[in-house]
């Protein structure tokens, strides 16, 4: 029997993502999502693939990122949404529209959020 989520990442797509940082940060937990599939599809079908941050905003990203506390089952978009607070306040506009993309998906993923066991 097929299940009825899978995940999405907030970062896509995947042949984008080549150095071993840039991986790390696609992967990083929190920003992997698991979803209703239904959920997931239309959030692909509505919502083109997020611009690829630069090196130094991966780094910084990472750096935020690592120093958060442990997120809390009760909100799983915690990890997104720090993530997008943090490039919203950079000087560079590919920060901003990567934010703005972030609290985008986030309108879907919080209504399509998976809350059955992911094992």
């Amino acid at each position: 029997m097929e299940r009825g989520w899978n995940v999405h990442h907030v970062l896509w797509q995947r042949r984008d993502y080549k150095t071993a940082k840039e991986k790390e940060l696609r992967n990083y937990s929190g920003l992997v999502i698991p979803m209703y599939k239904t959920a997931h599809n239309e959030l692909h079908a509505v919502i083109p693939p997020p611009p690829k941050l630069n090196a130094r905003l991966i780094h910084g990203s990472l750096d935020m990122l690592n120093n958060l506390p442990e997120p809390s089952v009760d909100d799983p978009l915690r990890v997104v949404t720090a993530l997008a607070l943090y490039l919203e306040r950079s000087d560079e506009r590919l920060a901003q529209r990567v934010s703005e993309h972030l609290f985008e998906q986030a309108e879907i993923i919080e209504d399509g959020f998976y809350v059955g066991q992911a094992a």
